[in-house]
């Protein structure tokens, strides 16, 4: 302790009775097991404030795939205040010049005024200009800036080379391939760069996510649903909700929503208003809509909550119904039985045959597998916000493609499902794809799922 100017030493003589117990990192938890695999995994991450790195040891047993992570290490920096100079940069660009380009430095400091005829730099006619290997070339009398007439000469697979390329897509913006090789040209000379650029835009996750391409698979066959005749109009239909509408009430102004009821095998459709979105204005929809036109036999739609709580009302109901009951209001549609018929006629000789061709989707693609990272395609957000997941279950259909529903985890949700259609997938750190924002967590319903086939897949990133 400090008291003025006079500082108290406290007795140290004790300091050498007192014993540290020093306890050893877990590296394997007692009963773990005999080990059949060990990884040491390092994280590291920089900014304009600092930098830092991390360390973990996962190791695994054969009995069950069981693993455990352990810490090992970790260190962070602030980042130096200097920034690096023009002449620093220089001086590094003339020792990797002396490293790679040795044999090309020494013929032209002897004299020569062109290199060997194997170089891969003699189209570039290279000079010397204070140890630093440039470009000759053809535009002395441009009025371009010197170091642009002149850039340095680098190597395509240095890591100099690697470290401007990266600086100049980042500050671009993450640009194409054209704009970087411009920007890059102003000052530098890398050989081959266009490859280069090319390596490193295939490598980037933020290009990968904002350029991958949509993906395809072969067009499914028509389920039974969509083939099956003789049956009367909406027999067997698909549900979904569109708006919302504004109207106007009074003085208010309230919000609609449709309902679509689409006959599945005549494509015949069928509308309804509901006042909102919850359980109870679908139930109602649906009543209306079957007093109009007869029972349906099998309905398809997506896992929306509204659906999924219809579901399980009507299942609710039917468990309370009597069986004298039914049979008393069960009704005869025989009177239009004859119409039906010449029209199901009409439907399998001049409308069925049309849907023989596969118009679009004619080849097999891959399809998706257990452990894709996705990206989740949201129509309503911009392409930056969709969130990541992970596929976790996959149901391919008869030909072993996938087609039908895919289960996947994402930040926001522990169980999603949703069809094949409208994921994305690109290959970041395993491989990738998307199901498409909105689904419904809930996976007991016994609802099917209608594709519509907007599958997102990238090239692979490794």
């Amino acid at each position: 302790m400090v008291t003025g100017e006079t500082v108290l030493i406290p007795d140290t003589t004790m300091l050498a009775s007192i014993k540290i117990y020093c306890s050893p990192l877990c590296l394997k938890p007692s009963g773990f097991g005999e080990i059949v695999a060990a990884d040491l995994h390092h994280f590291a991450d920089a900014s304009e404030i600092g930098y830092g790195v991390v360390s973990y040891l996962r190791i695994e047993k054969e009995e069950g795939s069981n693993t455990y992570c352990s810490f090992i290490t970790r260190k962070s920096r602030v980042t130096p205040l200097k920034q690096v100079t023009i002449p620093r940069l220089e001086l590094t660009a003339a020792t990797v010049a002396l490293q790679v380009f040795s044999s090309e430095i020494s013929a032209i400091s002897d004299g020569s005024d062109h290199v060997k005829r194997d170089s891969y730099i003699r189209n570039l006619d290279p000079i010397l200009d204070d140890s630093l290997l440039r470009v000759g070339g053809r535009l002395h009398e441009s009025n371009m800036p010197m170091e642009s007439k002149h850039p340095v000469i680098l190597p395509k697979n240095h890591h100099l080379s690697d470290l401007i390329l990266r600086h100049i897509h980042l500050e671009l913006k993450h640009s194409g391939r054209n704009h970087m090789l411009s920007r890059l040209r102003e000052k530098y000379w890398i050989v081959n760069a266009p490859t280069a650029i090319r390596k490193l835009i295939s490598k980037c996750v933020v290009c990968r996510k904002q350029g991958s391409r949509v993906g395809e698979q072969k067009m499914a066959n028509l389920p039974e649903d969509r083939s099956l005749a003789n049956e009367p109009l909406f027999t067997r239909v698909g549900v979904d909700y569109f708006g919302p509408f504004e109207v106007k009430i009074k003085r208010s102004h309230v919000k609609r929503y449709g309902v679509i009821f689409t006959c599945l095998a005549s494509r015949a459709v069928h509308l309804e208003v509901a006042a909102s979105l919850d359980t109870d204005s679908y139930i109602n929809a649906l009543r209306r809509f079957i007093a109009r036109r007869g029972q349906v036999v099998k309905i398809r739609s997506d896992n929306g909550t509204n659906f999924v709580g219809a579901e399980k009302e009507l299942k609710r109901s039917i468990s309370d119904w009597n069986v004298e009951q039914i049979h008393d209001v069960i009704r005869r549609w025989g009177q239009i039985q004859y119409m039906a018929n010449l029209f199901w006629q009409r439907w399998i000789h001049a409308y069925l045959p049309l849907l023989q061709e596969r118009q679009k989707w004619q080849e097999i693609k891959r399809n998706l597998q257990i452990g894709d990272v996705i990206l989740v395609v949201d129509s309503n957000a911009a392409r930056n916000s969709w969130p990541m997941g992970i596929i976790v279950e996959t149901i391919p259909d008869r030909a072993g493609l996938i087609h039908g529903e895919t289960k996947m985890k994402t930040s926001n949700s522990t169980n999603t499902t949703g069809p094949v259609h409208k994921q994305d997938m690109c290959e970041t750190l395993v491989t990738a794809n998307i199901i498409e924002a909105g689904t419904s967590t809930n996976t007991n319903t016994t609802v099917n799922l209608e594709p519509i086939h907007k599958l997102d897949i990238a090239d692979n990133l490794k």
